[in-house]
Order: C-alpha cells, then sequence, then structure tokens
C-alpha cells in the first residue's frame, strides 16, 4: 500500500512555485560556500541535504495521511447504506 501510495505522490504532486524564494536561498547558499573552508563547506552541505531529506519526507508522509483520510470518508459516505 506504501509504495501505491508513494507512485500516486510522484504522479500528482506539483511542488509549489516559490521561484524567488529558492533563488535568495541559492544566493545566500552561495555567499556562504564562498567564504567557508573546505571542511565547513562540507558541513553545510551536510546540514542542507538533511534538511531538504526531512522536508522531502514530510511532504510525502502529508500525502499520504491525506489520502488515507480521503480514503476513510469515502469508505463511511459509501460504504455504509
Amino acid at each position: 500500500m506504501t509504495e501505491t501510495l508513494e507512485q500516486l505522490f510522484r504522479q500528482y504532486y506539483t511542488p509549489s512555485a516559490q521561484a524567488e524564494r529558492q533563488r535568495e536561498i541559492e544566493e545566500y547558499h552561495r555567499q556562504l560556500i564562498g567564504s567557508l573552508e573546505k571542511q565547513e563547506r562540507k558541513k553545510v552541505l551536510r546540514i542542507i541535504d538533511a534538511k531538504d531529506m526531512i522536508e522531502q519526507e514530510h511532504t510525502l508522509e502529508s500525502f499520504v495521511c491525506g489520502f488515507r483520510l480521503a480514503w476513510r470518508i469515502l469508505s463511511e459516505l459509501y460504504g455504509k447504506p
């Protein structure tokens, strides 16, 4: 079931349009990386990667919860005479 929900998520999920905010983040990221030594850069990149993974997992979990809620509501509406 989880695999099916993940496939539905990939098929129907559309990221919100926040292009300006994304450009701002990338600019700050470039500025920060440019001012750090190699070891500090690696740490910052690990933090950013971890944050992005948490965000992706949260988005998927939210989709799955919403889908399950919709499924329960439909079952209650149409499953009982």
